[in-house]
């Protein structure tokens, strides 16, 4: 049986005139945005839903990514909504001036240099959210807080930990204690004394942690350190490189 070639997805190539697969999408983007086209938030949608820009041309797609709006002339990045964050992917440097002054500018950034030094690129991710990512999968997130204070308890920067190979070592965090800083920054549920959400059977939840039962955990992942010092950095770096040489072994 003859199959029609199907012809390679150009500039002028309309969104929603035919049917065209992820895969197509992740082929034209890395030819125009080269490798790293994942990093582009706008480029992301389309391959995940492209029905969000029916009708427009994949030169408007690629413009956009290459030239973004000028909408942080006027603007604040981090009073910008998501939508308007994805159109220019923000750089975490650029808007951690916005929210952080003094000794908590100074080790943001100095968290931010140690990560792109280590191959860690924090790229944004969600809402005045950046993350990096280890062995394919999310490592770490930074968020500037702006907005649900309450939630976060007027703090107003937070670094979140995904530790998925914690049970690997164990031993390591015993003998650096580290185990201290662990039971001290796992998510403790906000809902727990909330009368809309207490005793609905999620909130909080009862897990184990390194051989321990805590009854008021939150939610993943497993540490959120809320206005670290410099102590607290030196502590994550170390859990940090502790996940990454689990993943890699």
């Amino acid at each position: 049986m003859d199959k029609t070639k199907k012809e390679p997805l150009t500039h002028d190539t309309i969104i929603g005139s035919k049917k065209i697969t992820a895969a197509e999408f992740r082929k034209f983007f890395k030819l125009e945005l080269r490798e790293n086209y994942e990093e582009y938030p706008l480029a992301w949608s389309v391959i995940k839903t492209s029905s969000l820009h029916k009708n427009k041309s994949l030169r408007e797609i690629i413009n956009e990514c290459l030239n973004p709006k000028e909408i942080l002339d006027t603007n604040l990045i981090t009073s910008l909504s998501w939508s308007e964050q994805k159109k220019v992917n923000p750089v975490i440097e650029d808007a951690i001036p916005e929210v952080l002054s003094g000794d908590e500018k100074r080790i943001a950034l100095g968290l931010a240099e140690y990560f792109r030094e280590n191959k860690m690129k924090p790229f944004f991710h969600l809402h005045n959210t950046w993350k990096g990512v280890s062995k394919g999968k999310i490592i770490y997130s930074v968020l500037l807080i702006n907005e649900n204070k309450w939630f976060h308890r007027d703090k107003k920067w937070l670094v979140r930990l995904w530790l998925d190979n914690i049970s690997k070592y164990t031993d390591v965090l015993e003998k650096e204690k580290l185990n201290d800083f662990i039971f001290s920054h796992y998510h403790r549920c906000v809902y727990c004394k909330s009368k809309e959400y207490k005793n609905d059977g999620q909130h909080p939840k009862t897990i184990t942690i390194l051989g321990k039962e805590v009854t008021d955990f939150g939610c993943w992942p497993l540490l959120w350190v809320y206005d670290p010092n410099d102590s607290a950095v030196e502590k994550i770096k170390w859990l940090i490189q502790l996940e990454r040489n689990a993943r890699y072994s």
